[in-house]
């Protein structure tokens, strides 16, 4: 199986852990993601929809509602999932990831409310970092600019 298609898999798994253990995390189809980025824009925040793959909220909030969204919007957490399948030591010590710039800029704009989930679907570990406590653990950071045509 190409490298690609396992990423896609271990990025879907690691969704799913997170979701199965804690069902304030909710998984967005295209309109909801629609729906939150307007919201969110709406409250003077520009949200790019590529910049997060989960939310964590009240599970019984309607995200088919747009009111219900604008309402909410400030009580909900953004996450982004970075996830690997392979051995790891614990608390992803040498872990190596990467951050693209609408993920740094959302992490700023929104502080706390935009989070990053690890999680290793080989041991099942997770680990929940904001922005600051992500480069608080860096060790190195390594600037790069990827170009898809």
């Amino acid at each position: 199986m190409a490298e690609r298609a396992i990423n896609k898999l271990t990025a879907v798994a690691a969704k799913d852990i997170l979701c199965r253990n804690d069902p304030h995390f909710r998984k967005l189809t295209a309109s909801q993601k629609q729906r939150l980025v307007v919201a969110f824009a709406k409250g003077g925040t520009v949200v790019y929809g590529q910049a997060f793959d989960l939310i964590h909220c009240d599970p019984l909030l309607d995200l088919d509602d747009d009111s219900a969204i604008e309402e909410a919007h400030r009580e909900i957490r953004l996450y982004e999932v970075k996830s690997s399948n392979r051995t790891l030591k614990p608390g992803f010590a040498d872990y190596f990831f990467s951050l693209s710039t609408a993920e740094l800029l959302v992490a700023q704009s929104l502080g706390d409310n935009y989070r990053f989930a690890f999680v290793n679907i080989h041991s099942g570990e997770c680990m929940d970092l904001s922005l600051r406590e992500v480069f608080g653990r860096a060790r190195a950071i390594y600037p790069i600019w990827s170009i898809k045509f």
